[in-house]
């Protein structure tokens, strides 16, 4: 029996979290109510405050938040989380006081970087960005805090480090992949300074792994118009007209690259890119880029399975070309 209701009141729990995860509060707190009445648990309250939070019942999940406190005072999630909510409630205060008894139990990064936003809502710059610092310390490759850290420069008017640490964010969000974060941190630094190479390169990057094919050449151009030494942007202007099916925009930015690329510094890595692409288009390209490198055989390979396999006579005929400056 006792083990009956065990299987019983863990059922419910793990009901009320798959709710939570779908975004059905209302649901998911009931589940949670009903568990709390077999048993009360800081870990139960946790959720249940966060369910009320979710449905913008702030009052009520501090008070959950509370109640979890009173039961376990070394669960960490409880502070973050009365924290939020209270600064919701425009509570600024109380929130810093939650987080620095949380402190005491455990300086983890994410208090620390709480109380970061904390101060800086209340524009107290400085000791934000000695919290953001802080949680750097311990979580160096957290986005959000490199992106809050950029803004508390910002308001401290320190525009270069500002622009630092922003950058910083935009490339960790490129490479965890969240575009929509990295791309509006990308926008922002761009409306800072619209000359920026580096974030005209992310932001092309980010909009042709998004589909946007026509911004991401747009980005990329501006990105090799702002630093020549970043050859591989104007690679990556070919991929996007290669990807979009633009076969002669494609071809005349591979020919740009490689004037440019006189080290070969960039081949091989595009050569890899264009290997994804379904397209016997990349028999040409490959037939080609063999063809400047001066490999006669790769180059004839390519150029031969293109032919063979293509019903273009424009680049049939250019193919031709091609391989009859081979046999020269």
């Amino acid at each position: 029996m006792i083990l009956f209701l065990y299987l019983e009141f863990v059922e419910v729990v793990n009901k009320g979290v798959e709710y939570f995860n779908n975004g059905d509060f209302y649901k998911a707190e009931s589940c949670f109510v009903e568990a709390l009445k077999e048993k009360e648990t800081a870990e139960l309250y946790n959720f249940l405050g966060l369910t009320h939070h979710k449905q913008k019942r702030y009052n009520e999940a501090v008070r959950d938040f509370e109640k979890g406190i009173s039961i376990d005072s070394s669960f960490i999630p409880l502070y973050i989380n009365i924290s939020r909510s209270l600064r919701f409630l425009k509570k600024y205060d109380e929130a810093i006081e939650y987080l620095k008894k949380g402190l005491k139990v455990d300086s983890n990064a994410t208090i620390l970087s709480n109380l970061g936003i904390l101060y800086d809502i209340k524009k107290e710059c400085h000791k934000a960005i000695n919290f953001y610092k802080l949680s750097l310390k311990r979580d160096s490759l957290n986005a959000s805090t490199h992106y809050n850290l950029g803004i508390a420069y910002k308001h401290c008017k320190n525009r270069d480090s500002s622009l630092i640490y922003m950058k910083k964010a935009m490339i960790l969000y490129y490479k965890d992949g969240d575009f929509t974060r990295g791309k509006f941190v990308a926008e922002e630094l761009l409306s800072m300074d619209s000359t920026d190479g580096v974030a005209h390169y992310y932001l092309g990057e980010m909009y042709l792994r998004d589909q946007e094919y026509e911004k991401g050449i747009h980005h990329l151009i501006s990105a090799y118009r702002y630093d020549r030494d970043n050859l591989y942007a104007l690679y990556r202007v070919s991929f996007g007209y290669l990807l979009m099916g633009d076969r002669l925009k494609c071809f005349d930015f591979l020919r740009k690259s490689l004037e440019q690329d006189r080290d070969w510094l960039y081949v091989d890595k595009f050569i890899e890119d264009i290997k994804i692409v379904e397209d016997n288009f990349v028999m040409f390209l490959r037939g080609y880029i063999m063809y400047r490198r001066g490999n006669r055989m790769m180059a004839e390979e390519f150029l031969n399975k293109f032919i063979e396999k293509d019903r273009d006579g424009f680049w049939i005929k250019k193919a031709k070309e091609v391989r009859s400056e081979l046999e020269k």
